[in-house]
């Protein structure tokens, strides 16, 4: 026979998480839907439950250290003291396998519970939403219990030993309508001697189903890129100036990034009922998609220029027509191109956004766009031209001569849900200034040029501003027809998706990554 034992944790050891609405006027303050958190935590030392077969043993190293705001995984693992436990099977010589639970009492509240990110190795962020609730078996009781979740299976030999730390924290997508919420759980450690295969009498609570992140994914199944990229090159398996093909690093921010570059051929998703290709897996784990296509109204690409003047008589108002677009009522901006925030046009960028991916928000992160409005006049012979050129010209330009596309922002950040790919992004992804390339995961074979977010030149002289475009051979370039900013150019989408969000396929063009339906 199979004996059962079950280590319950007693009401001194939930993880008792309160969030006070005392400090709205420090949120107001900051701008930002932060909120601090109030846990308490006791118990310490060692539980050990031992049967005639064999003992387990439940020790715990420190108290629950949660942190106080809602924050992304990476920033958790960084700041969080995990609560340390281990798990021993000692002195028997059947094996000892164990499930880890975690029961939501009634009082935790329901808008809070979408919310609660989790990790046990302190690498790993799962979801309590990913999860499905399970029963407990008949001969365990937890009384006030809401909701129960298996967040680890295993098992233990006789003489060894495993180790968790427990972290837990509020996902960073969490907004201020959690004010006032409370979350209260007990971690529970079910044990069974023999395999769990052969338990019949106890069937209630089924290993998970193992959850596969697009993050995680796209790591496993990209191929690492090699060799240093120049960058005034483009780059392809064959037909470019070099071969620097594949999944890179970056350093953002002092945090590692990932960029897609060259010929990718799997790095296709399924979003939102259009075609997506991943640029990259950002400092925060997300990962930033632009549309394969360009939008489109009742079948046709959407054309518009970037803004419906060249002029500008100084270089502050050059500054403002090359600005990415907020504010709605602010009519001297306003631009035809991008629309504004609440537009339902589908002819301009967020009216595409609005008609089209609103109601998939939950998996679509904010974005760091940057507005990048630094640079200076260019000199020669100790002579100031009447040229400025903007950041990034001076980065990726074909007569600077420096070519250092970077994905940190040395301008303006602006947060939004929607935006265009900047220059120094279709550079890394194996484009090249005023050079072709017709054979990289960002040409789509389309007979249009399509804007990007950069601005490119001031001419003081000719009072005239320029931004980068990519034409339909698939160069980039800050000069088209002398006007750029007016001419006609089509618009591609860039998004960022949850690099937590659970997925099916392989990112082929054939099987792309997609949303779990489970």
């Amino acid at each position: 026979y199979s004996e059962i034992v079950v280590i319950k944790l007693n009401n001194k050891k939930y993880i008792a998480l309160l969030i006070s609405s005392i400090v709205i006027v420090v949120v107001a303050t900051i701008s930002i839907t932060y909120a601090y958190l109030a846990y308490n935590s006791t118990q310490n030392g060692m539980n050990t439950l031992s049967t005639s077969c064999y003992n387990i043993q439940f020790e715990d190293e420190a108290s629950i250290n949660l942190t106080s705001y809602p924050m992304s995984s990476e920033t958790a693992f960084r700041t969080i003291t995990p609560y340390k436990f281990t798990l021993s099977n000692k002195g028997c010589s059947i094996e000892s396998n164990y499930q880890i639970i975690l029961n939501i009492k009634n009082s935790t509240s329901d808008n809070l519970l979408p919310f609660i990110d989790y990790s046990l190795d302190g690498t790993s962020t799962m979801k309590l939403r990913n999860l499905t609730p399970v029963d407990l078996p008949s001969n365990v009781v937890s009384s006030d219990t809401k909701a129960s979740y298996i967040i680890d299976t295993g098992s233990l030999a006789n003489d060894t030993t495993k180790s968790f730390e427990l972290y837990l924290w509020i996902d960073e997508s969490a907004e201020k309508d959690i004010m006032n919420s409370k979350f209260q759980a007990e971690v529970m450690v079910y044990n069974v001697a023999g395999t769990l295969q052969e338990e019949t009498d106890n069937p209630d609570i089924p290993d998970p189903e193992p959850i596969i992140t697009l993050k995680d994914a796209i790591l496993a199944n990209s191929t690492k890129g090699t060799g240093t990229p120049n960058f005034s090159k483009t780059s392809c398996s064959n037909g470019c100036e070099e071969k620097t093909v594949g999944l890179y690093e970056i350093n953002v921010n002092n945090q590692t990034a990932y960029y897609f570059r060259g010929d990718i051929n799997n790095n296709y998703v399924s979003f939102g009922g259009y075609t997506w290709r991943i640029l990259q897996i950002d400092e925060n784990g997300n990962v930033k998609v632009i549309l394969d296509d360009y939008i489109r109204n009742n079948g046709s690409i959407v054309v518009q220029p970037y803004k419906s003047t060249n002029i500008a008589s100084n270089l502050t108002n050059a500054n403002t027509l090359l600005t990415f677009i907020r504010d709605k009522n602010d009519s001297s901006v306003n631009s035809p191109l991008y629309g504004d925030l609440n537009s339902t046009s589908s002819t301009n960028l967020r009216g595409w956004y609005n008609n089209n991916l609103k109601d998939y928000e939950q998996n679509i992160e904010d974005t760091n766009f940057c507005m990048d409005l630094t640079g200076g006049y260019a000199t020669s012979s100790g002579t100031q031209s009447q040229v400025y050129y903007y950041g990034p010209y001076q980065r990726i330009g074909t007569d600077v001569g420096l070519y250092e596309p970077t994905l940190s922002c040395q301008g303006t950040v602006i947060t939004e849900k929607v935006g265009l790919l900047s220059a120094d992004e279709y550079v890394l992804a194996g484009g090249a200034s005023r050079k072709a390339n017709q054979h990289f995961f960002l040409y789509n074979n389309q007979a249009s040029s399509w804007w990007t977010l950069s601005p490119a030149y001031y001419d003081l002289s000719q009072q005239t501003v320029g931004a980068f475009e990519v034409l339909a051979d698939g160069s980039i370039t800050d000069w088209l027809n002398a006007d750029t900013i007016v001419n006609n150019g089509a618009i591609r989408p860039v998004i960022t998706l949850s690099g937590d969000m659970a997925i099916t396929g392989n990112g082929t063009f054939d099987t792309p990554y997609q949303q779990s339906e489970s």
